[in-house]
């Protein structure tokens, strides 16, 4: 096909997929939802041991659910898209074990800190110090890297710093990682991607998840020829979306949100998002503390300063029109008090001008 789809009708689709004017009710939902956007980071400068978030998709305070399945040890975390902090579902480790476990050489300190585990079991990083004399700043990088090799487990049941490390095998003794399916499990992922964003591309697919430019496109190629996916000449849908792309009625003018940067509408469009909103002169060291999605397209940001605190929310910076910026003020700061507590960080500036 070489004809691109409308955007306005991606962007609509997309819109709905996204679950963004009508989000999930039920806990049943959100559990369904959560794995079409896994592996889910957490909200971008947020507190150590923070659960995960997809809002603004959930009709509910997602944060008491997501606590109690980390405590039921159905939703865990682990290292994925490029060693990042993410979560998942317990029971699809073998699809994201597959995906991205990483060797590790098992010498040296490596290799004493595994053994450890396999003499003493579960310990804590403290735990670990005070048994090998090691210093905190060098035990946590090999634990990262035997977590990326998903040999040792870190166990996030709440907010606490000093939590527990298990063996893997000891903490999901049934689990079965098998390297040789992590091509199948690239395709399950891709096609999950498509999904959601209706169309992607090998850019929005190496910002989600991290694969490497050759993987993506052996992926896509090996998709499109078992006509799971096709090419538009722009991205790649799933073939039965064009019928109801074709039939879509409605669109998604009128609306808008305020986005942090661990979102995944946000990491999906990285590349084209980089750099764009970033303030310059005196204001250089302002940045992104939201993105604003606007009738589904990225058309703003909000800048300030990340703190542990309140931020400090400068401006917002728009792409729209003078006049039509002007009369959607009272919307887009609405948005962003959805996101923000406003009394706790307010507003300083709207377009460059003080509020």
């Amino acid at each position: 096909m070489s004809n691109p789809i409308s955007p306005e009708k991606i962007a609509a689709l997309r819109f709905r997929r996204q679950k963004l004017a009508q989000p999930v009710q039920t806990e049943q939902e959100y559990q369904e939802f959560f794995r079409m956007l896994s592996p889910v980071m957490t909200p971008y400068w947020c507190c150590p041991g923070d659960p995960p978030s997809i809002s603004p998709r959930a009709a509910f305070d997602e944060k008491m659910l997501c606590n109690r399945l980390r405590l039921e040890h159905k939703l865990i975390k682990g290292r994925f898209q490029k060693g990042n902090i993410a979560y998942i579902f317990a029971d699809e480790l073998p699809l994201f074990g597959a995906v991205y476990q990483k060797a590790v050489p098992l010498t040296g300190q490596a290799q004493e800190i595994l053994e450890l585990f396999q003499r003493e079991g579960p310990l804590t990083v403290q735990g670990i110090k005070e048994l090998i004399e090691m210093p905190v700043k060098e035990i946590t990088p090999i634990l990262h890297k035997l977590q990326t090799a998903f040999l040792v487990y870190e166990n996030q049941e709440d907010g606490e710093w000093d939590r527990a490390w298990y063996l893997f095998s000891e903490m999901f003794p049934e689990t079965s990682i098998d390297s040789g399916k992590k091509k199948e499990g690239m395709e399950n992922i891709v096609l999950r991607a498509a999904r959601m964003l209706v169309k992607v591309s090998p850019e929005m697919l190496h910002s989600l998840y991290g694969f490497t430019a050759k993987e993506i496109k052996e992926v896509l190629a090996g998709l499109v020829q078992a006509e799971k996916l096709f090419f538009d000449g722009e991205g790649y849908l799933l073939p039965d979306d064009l019928q109801e792309l074709e039939n879509l009625k409605g669109d998604c003018s009128g609306s808008a949100f305020a986005l942090q940067r661990n979102d995944y509408l946000v990491r999906a469009f990285e590349t084209s998002l980089k750099g764009k909103y970033q303030p310059r002169g005196e204001d250089k060291d302002w940045t992104e503390i939201f993105y604003l999605l606007i009738d589904g397209k990225f058309q703003g940001a909000v800048l300030g300063k990340f703190h542990n605190g309140p931020f400090d929310l400068e401006d917002v910076v728009l792409d729209l029109p003078q006049e039509e910026a002007e009369a959607r003020r009272e919307e887009i700061v609405k948005a962003i008090g959805e996101r923000a507590n406003l009394e706790a960080s307010p507003l300083k500036r709207y377009l460059g001008r003080m509020l």
